[in-house]
């Protein structure tokens, strides 16, 4: 009754507020809205025939206020703030490990370098039996926080089930503060040029990049500076500003934010104020369709200025600019604000343009901007590389084989009886050959996209209505396509192979040497190291020049 209360006199208090300062027809819109809207509340809460409770009604009201709006505007409780919180500082308290709900278990999908998880063994692919004598079976990785946050240096007795061992295995893990690594791999490449991946934008980003190319200034003479956003949905806007200005001149601008005037969005332009560590050396970043956000907003600021080569595949296209609003009762509103602008004028949000002076809809691609030498640049696609260079494609059959969790689960049980791997380790036909088999005794075909739909031909015919003879076709028709399925799976052997040493490698080798064996076979970062030694690399920089190497990466 109270919480009622409460609910009635806040828009009492609003209602108050908004007849006082309500000037034109769209406060007085927002003043009507809110009386219709009390009443309403009030009268559900109050005269409907059974109890309602105020707080469900509450949520789902918010949900179809935000509905129709951007999906980055969201209501958030204690807890989805607090995950914001762990990205924007880096770090938070756990056992250094990420999970994920496997069979109706919390499974551990990646453990983090140095830290408790690490440290005692716990391996990729491994189940959370109970924790602290407390059954896991069952429970969703939301049941996991109250252990895992908590005092740091405190221990909890985990047992995991691992592959196809019987028995599970007692585990102590001490909660820790676990730094998030915003530069996941720094290191250099054929001996001249420098790569760094960054995996986000956070406080310490820009600190994190600047290490890094201080250690490669002292090791070689560096020749080229390699940047690799693909995958990296963003973070804090600051943290890529900065990370601008280690390579920009003072004064440059880098984005600019605009929002409703008077709003928490208003026109703010964000400068280079710092003298740039490396304001001439060459540079070239790699973006795909998981840039998103800051990733854009670094990417495009280069591209704009012309101070980097941008390759890779077209970015996510998020060019909206978020503010939490903290809510009574630690909850929290995340609210679009503005929206993202390049040095050239241009928004970086997908499909979403307004004509400043129509005020309409237009084509996106018919929208040009100019960079600093004149070069075409488009706007509301997101960015677009310089040199479209696509990333390797699998067949289907293979990323069913990965969506479904067959490889996930070989993998495990391969590797139960493994304690080391070697450096060389490489996926032989003998490994390929265990793993077919696999596929087989999983009945992996029946959960593929055609067996699924044979299995509802199945279901159907099995209503008396149908003949015996069309059963056995139906029958027949499913053994021939496990055939044909197989035969396509053994045909890509070679990407396979890659799938399964990945999945294979990454159970006993740390995240720095994962990144460090696929760096040395990417094709876009070998790309990218020729193209800073090449004369292409200005030539592509300068004026009216499109797309010099579009190629495909296979």
């Amino acid at each position: 009754m109270k919480y009622k209360i409460s609910i009635i006199i806040s828009v009492a208090l609003l209602l108050s507020f908004l007849t006082t300062y309500a000037t034109d027809s769209y406060y007085y819109k927002v003043n009507k809205a809110f009386e219709v809207f009390g009443e309403f509340f009030r009268e559900i809460t109050t005269n409907y025939v059974i109890d309602v409770d105020p707080e469900y009604l509450m949520n789902k009201g918010i949900e179809g206020m935000l509905a129709d709006l951007d999906p980055y505007t969201v209501y958030m409780s204690k807890e989805e703030t607090d995950d914001i919180d762990i990205i924007t500082n880096g770090k938070y308290t756990g056992f250094g490990i990420t999970v994920a709900e496997r069979d109706s278990m919390i499974a551990i999908v990646d453990i983090m370098d140095g830290f408790s998880a690490q440290r005692t063994g716990l391996r990729i692919g491994d189940r959370i039996y109970s924790i602290n004598s407390e059954n896991m079976v069952n429970k969703t990785p939301a049941d996991l926080r109250k252990y895992s946050r908590g005092k740091i240096g405190e221990s909890v007795k985990m047992r995991i089930l691992r592959g196809k061992m019987s028995d599970t295995i007692n585990l102590d893990l001490a909660r820790e503060e676990i730094k998030l690594k915003n530069v996941t791999c720094a290191k250099i490449i054929d001996d001249q040029y420098g790569y760094i991946k960054i995996e986000r934008f956070a406080r310490k980003t820009a600190a994190e990049v600047r290490t890094a190319l201080y250690k490669f200034k002292r090791q070689i003479e560096l020749r080229g500076v390699i940047i690799d956003l693909r995958d990296n949905p963003g973070g804090l806007l600051e943290a890529s500003v900065e990370v601008a200005e280690i390579f920009l001149p003072v004064n440059s601008l880098i984005v600019t934010t605009r929002g409703r005037a008077n709003g928490y969005g208003n026109v703010r332009e964000y400068n280079s104020v710092i003298e740039p560590m490396m304001p001439e050396i060459p540079l070239a970043v790699l973006i795909n369709g998981g840039s998103a956000s800051a990733s854009e907003v670094l990417a495009g600021c280069f591209q704009d200025l012309d101070r980097a080569v941008v390759l890779g595949e077209t970015s996510y296209g998020k060019g909206l600019v978020q503010t939490v609003v903290s809510l009574p009762h630690d909850n929290s509103l995340k609210i679009t604000t503005a929206r993202y602008y390049t040095p050239s004028g241009r928004c970086i949000q997908k499909y979403e343009y307004h004509d400043r002076e129509k005020q309409q809809i237009v084509k996106a691609d018919s929208i040009v901007f100019l960079t600093r030498a004149g070069r075409e640049v488009v706007e509301a696609l997101g960015i677009i590389p310089d040199s479209v260079i696509k990333a390797e494609v699998n067949p289907k059959i293979l990323n069913e084989i990965t969506s479904s969790g067959v490889l996930f689960d070989f993998a495990s049980d391969y590797c139960t009886g493994i304690d080391s791997l070697e450096e060389d380790f490489v996926v032989n036909k003998v490994i390929l050959s265990i793993f077919h088999k696999y596929l087989l005794s999983a009945d992996f075909i029946d959960i593929t996209e055609i067996g699924n739909n044979l299995s509802k031909l199945r279901e159907i015919s099995s209503d008396g209505d149908y003949s015996e003879e069309t059963r056995n076709d139906i029958k027949l028709i499913g053994e021939q396509f496990k055939k044909d399925e197989i035969s396509q799976i053994k045909k890509h052997g070679v990407k396979l192979s890659k799938l399964l040493d990945y999945e294979i490698s990454r159970r006993f080798f740390s995240h720095k040497t994962m990144m460090e064996r696929i760096i040395r076979t990417d094709g876009l970062v070998k790309t990218a190291s020729e193209l800073l030694g090449d004369r292409k690399y200005k030539t592509i920089l300068s004026i009216n020049q499109k797309s010099v190497l579009d190629v495909d990466n296979d």
